[in-house]
């Protein structure tokens, strides 16, 4: 009897270590999943390139109009509740061009997407000697950046601060009219990584995958002005 007795207790002993091995397994996973949360992510989406023109002459100039759409993915558990920005196309570093972002939301694990128009001119720059030569070499470079600042909110009670950014260059071939390159550059919250077109534009945070530059972007160009 006593034998009957230290056997079902060492079941007993054996059943409850391993529910707790499976109730530490379960938090675990939890904590590692649901309850990470992480930057979310930024990327131009298909662009689209109208009314462009350039003058080359003792006074260079530029004109165009850029339609890009936005794309904020948010893999996260909670929703990504993000503030008003603004996306800004520079040349030489100056802005010649920029774009509101209205303060919206990204659901949880789901991508937000909308379109932005940004009219670029030269007549922004006070002043550029290197306009000119860039026109006479028939690419035009350009810059974008964008930073969207918000909150992570997870299961109504978790609240954390976290910001999605996009940071890219981008050279116009003035012969066609198209996108010659497009890559993005690392900075010091984020590194990114450009998989060949537009659609594919994405910004990866420092804890994912590394920055790697790929081939070029394709940009959609629209010459009738329409």
């Amino acid at each position: 009897m006593k034998v009957r007795r230290e056997g079902s207790n060492a079941k007993c002993l054996a059943y409850v270590a391993a529910f707790v091995v499976f109730q530490t397994a379960i938090i675990l996973l939890f904590a590692l999943t649901v309850m990470r949360i992480r930057s979310p992510k930024v990327r131009f989406g298909a662009v689209t390139v109208e009314s462009f023109s350039t003058v080359n002459s003792s006074s260079p100039s530029f004109d165009m109009k850029l339609m890009a759409q936005v794309a904020v993915k948010n893999t996260n558990f909670g929703h990504f509740k993000y503030e008003n920005s603004t996306v800004t196309i520079l040349y030489g570093g100056m802005p010649v061009g920029e774009a509101a972002i209205f303060k919206g939301r990204a659901r949880a694990r789901q991508t937000k997407k909308f379109n932005i128009n940004v009219d670029i001119s030269s007549s922004r720059l006070s002043s550029n000697s290197n306009l000119g030569n860039d026109i006479n070499a028939g690419v035009l470079p350009l810059s974008s950046q964008a930073k969207l600042k918000g909150k992570v909110h997870l299961m109504k009670v978790i609240k954390k601060k976290k910001s999605g950014e996009m940071s890219c260059t981008m050279g116009i071939n003035l012969a066609t009219r198209a996108n010659k390159s497009h890559k993005f550059r690392s900075s010091t919250s984020s590194l990114y990584r450009f998989d060949g077109t537009a659609d594919n534009c994405l910004a990866f945070s420092d804890n994912e995958a590394p920055w790697k530059e790929l081939n070029s972007v394709q940009v959609s160009v629209n010459l009738s002005g329409k």
